[in-house]
């Protein structure tokens, strides 16, 4: 298993800010999340790192999961998983949008 550097945010506004100031190669985004959900999240990450690697997940909210996961896939993240997950499934696509 290969080791990774991560860095972690209380919620997408703080991401975005980390973002910028250390330009990761993937992000993980929860998509129910105080101040700025990851819908909003991947948005934003879209317009200014077209580039960048996102994996979405979520254990749903008002709606079931799969919708705000559609919505995520739609907007651009590059992958998806509903809470609860596999981490081995989980490990396995980071590792590979990170060797892609």
């Amino acid at each position: 298993r290969k080791a990774y550097t991560v860095l972690q945010s209380q919620d997408g506004l703080e991401g975005l800010t980390v973002t910028k100031r250390e330009l990761p190669d993937l992000i993980i985004t929860d998509i129910v999340m105080p101040n700025q959900d990851g819908i909003g999240t991947i948005m934003s990450l879209r317009k200014d790192y077209p580039e960048i690697k996102i994996v979405a997940i979520s254990g749903g909210g008002i709606d079931p999961p799969h919708l705000y996961l559609k919505m995520a896939k739609a907007l651009g993240a590059s992958a998806v998983f509903v809470k609860p997950f596999d981490s081995k499934e989980f490990l396995g696509t980071v590792d590979t949008l990170l060797d892609g």
